[in-house]
């Protein structure tokens, strides 16, 4: 799949909108679907996503430790 080019429309009277869609929805839908960039790109992309879902899962897993030795630990003594 080839890069795809982005144009900056300027305001202009005599412009038309493409479909009815300002530019910026345009360059947004296609950051969002992941259109815009290339392989490398998508690749980023895939790569946050990832690590923006283990995040929370990680920190749990850290607290769940933290809190499960302290229990056990005060309990021995």
């Amino acid at each position: 799949m080839k890069p795809q080019q982005v144009t900056v429309m300027q305001a202009d009277q005599n412009a038309q909108m493409p479909q009815g869609k300002l530019p910026l929805q345009v360059v947004f839908n296609q950051i969002h679907t992941g259109s815009i960039g290339g392989l490398l790109l998508r690749i980023l992309y895939f790569l946050a996503a990832i690590i923006g879902g283990l995040l929370p899962w990680s920190g749990y897993y850290m607290w769940w430790k933290r809190t499960h030795l302290r229990k056990k630990s005060s309990s021995i003594i």
